[in-house]
Formats: C-alpha cells, structure tokens, sequence
C-alpha cells in the first residue's frame, strides 16, 4: 500500500454563540479544516487542522509536507514520522510544522487501523474501551452567576472532573470566582484551573497558595511556557500539582519539564504533540514518572489514544456552544464517560455538507492582549 495523494478542505468558521475568553485572547469563532491522506488501496486516512495558526498549518501541508510522504507505505509510520521531523528541523521543531505533520501522522493511524479493520486504540494495545472526560469551560469572560451555572450544568450532566479558566489581572478576583465554583459543586468534584501562561512566578505562587484550601485538582501553566526555571519554581512551592504539555509538543521538551521538577501532569493536544506516534512515545516517558496524561482536543482522537495508555486520566471536551461540526459521529459522552466503538480507524468521516455550508460563513479574527496590557471591556462580556 502507497500514499498517493493528500489533500484539505476548504477552510470552515464554526460560530460561536457567545465569545469565549482566556487569561489572554478573545475568540467570537473557531476555524477548521480537515485532511485527506488517499492511498493506492482506496483507503482515505481522516485528520483534522485547528484554528490557530491554521492556514500557514494547511500550507505547510500542502507545500512541504504531503511530498515527503507521497510513495511510502503508511505501515512504516515510524519512517514517516522520522522523515517529516527531519525535513521541518530548520524551521520546526515546535509550532505549527509539528502540528502539521501531527495531522498527517493521524490521518495514517486512521489509514492503518481501517487497513487492518481495526480500531486505533485496539493497535495501540487496548488497555480500555472506556475513557472519562473533564468538560472545561473557557469562561474567563463569564460573570460570576455565569459561572457557576455552566459549571454546576457540567456536574448535573455527570461529569466529576471541571475545569475554569482563572487570569482577571487580579488575584483575589480569581480567588472569589474560584471559591463560587467551589462551592457551588462541592468537594467531590474535580476542580482545576488553567491560566494560560499569563502570571508571573510570585503571582502564581500568590495565587496558588491562596487556592490550596479550595483542593484544586491541578494549577495549568501559571507562567509562561518557555519559563521552565518559573515552572520549577512554582511546582515546589505549592502543594497544586502543576499541568503543561500544551506548549511544549515534543519528548524533548517534556523530558526536561520531567527533570527540572516542573510538572505533575502532562497535558496536550495530540496533533500538537506531532500525532499519535509521538504522543504515545511522549505518555511512556511520563509514565516511567509516575505523571498521568490528560490529552486536548475534545475529538476522538483524544479519546483513542487515551484509551490505550495505562496512566491515562481523562481527556478534556469543553463547554462550547458551536452551532456546527466538520466531522462525524460526533463524540459520544455519558455521564462524563466515553465509550470507544468497534469502527475502524477513528470511526470518523468528514461531514460534507458542513464543510459546503459552514465554507461559506465569514471568519470574526480572535483578539490576543499580552497580560501586562488592560483588557479592552468587550473582552469580559
């Protein structure tokens, strides 16, 4: 079997009810677009580009990418993998070539497992058909009552496991939204917080000792991602272990989060950690420290490769009211679990006539304000 041809969709807009927020960009709407890896067997591997960064990522595919991957055989995913990393080393290494070469590295499992009639998390070794989710809220524009509604839904709906967004450019403010949610669903309940790199080191030690007595679940990325000497900081003076992995991608980079004392749970996208073979190289490292993984993305991706770990915890899906999707079946969550079906591959195809319709939608560009500028009002509404 030989990979013959690779090719995108049009670029989607996936519209958002209301904007979402985080410690540093406001977003009115999502882009999307998905990957086809077509191979001489008829058989079409399926992958997925998110929105950052993602018509230079579509580029990198069509341009560099998909001709270093045409003529080989998609069982040799190692050799693949080896080739891309090597022809993206002088402008990759991080970024958008990994998350390039990640959404093909994907669209390959997917070729793999529907060659073999089989599902990936099966190849990967089967330890579970079943994975939990945390449902996250990306809420830092959200009034406190807001808040607390969308938060307290997630728990009625059955998850256990809740994540908010924290980052108001004041700690006590985070602290009162924190302890509304505390109290809102209770103890037995999971609770962590992400800051997306917008503290200092002694604000997020502040505010990490300030949240302790709230039994947050894990504090993500309190400082910047290239701080690992902050990170490290931070970890050793709180008792909240410290999440990362968004921004770091590779095994080297994870490694030394590993070594430096840094982190306590890995996180991350799998296209962003350079697919699913990277990312299953990445999940034995932490294991061997006893660090569970929590994968991103919200797709069945996620829920594949978690399945297939033994220090697997949960993955994250969050609380977006997107009107629409470019894939299908959509994931299937009960009561904060998923269930991985016996389909081939991923189980997932692209949802043509979303593609046709949402194409034509007009893209609202997301804002990004550094944390030591004043968020414009609009931000937090």
């Amino acid at each position: 079997m030989k990979i013959v041809d690779v090719k995108l969709t049009p670029t989607v807009v996936l519209k958002l009810k209301r904007p979402i927020a985080d410690a540093f960009i406001w977003v009115p709407s999502f882009r999307a677009a998905a990957v086809q890896v077509f191979t001489d067997e008829d058989i079409i591997g399926i992958s997925t580009v998110g929105t950052y960064g993602l018509e230079a990522i579509k580029a990198l595919i069509e341009t560099e990418l998909k001709h270093v991957i045409i003529g080989e055989d998609p069982m040799d995913y190692e050799r693949i993998w080896d080739k891309m990393y090597w022809y993206t080393l002088n402008h990759g290494r991080k970024g958008i070539a990994i998350e390039a070469l990640g959404c093909l590295d994907i669209a390959i499992w997917d070729i793999i497992g529907k060659a073999l009639k089989m599902p990936v998390y099966k190849l990967l070794g089967g330890y579970t058909d079943t994975v939990k989710a945390y449902r996250t809220g990306i809420d830092l524009n959200l009034t406190v009552n807001e808040l607390v509604k969308l938060h307290k839904k997630s728990v009625e709906e059955g998850f256990d496991a809740i994540k908010m967004k924290i980052g108001r450019r004041n700690i006590d403010e985070d602290v009162d939204r924190v302890r509304a949610v505390r109290d809102a669903v209770g103890y037995n309940v999971k609770l962590m917080v992400d800051a997306n790199n917008a503290l200092s080191v002694r604000t997020a030690i502040r505010l990490a000792k300030k949240l302790e007595r709230y039994e947050v679940f894990w504090f993500e990325e309190p400082v910047i991602a290239d701080n690992i000497d902050g990170l490290a900081e931070v970890a050793k003076n709180t008792e909240i272990p410290i999440a990362l992995g968004e921004n770091e991608y590779l095994k080297f980079g994870i490694k030394e989060l590993i070594e430096r004392k840094a982190i306590g749970v890995l996180i991350g996208t799998v296209s962003r950690m350079g697919g699913v073979t990277e990312w299953r190289k990445v999940a034995s490292i932490a294991q061997a420290w006893d660090i569970p993984i929590s994968p991103q993305g919200g797709d069945w991706v996620a829920a594949h490769v978690l399945a297939s770990v033994p220090n697997g915890l949960f993955m994250e899906t969050a609380a977006l009211e997107l009107e629409d999707g470019i894939t299908k079946p959509k994931l299937a969550i009960n009561k904060g679990c998923i269930k991985l079906p016996n389909t081939y591959g991923f189980g997932w195809e692209i949802d043509w006539e979303a593609v046709n319709r949402l194409s034509k939608i007009e893209w609202i560009r997301h804002e990004t304000i550094p944390p030591g500028l004043p968020r414009p009002p609009h931000h937090l509404k």
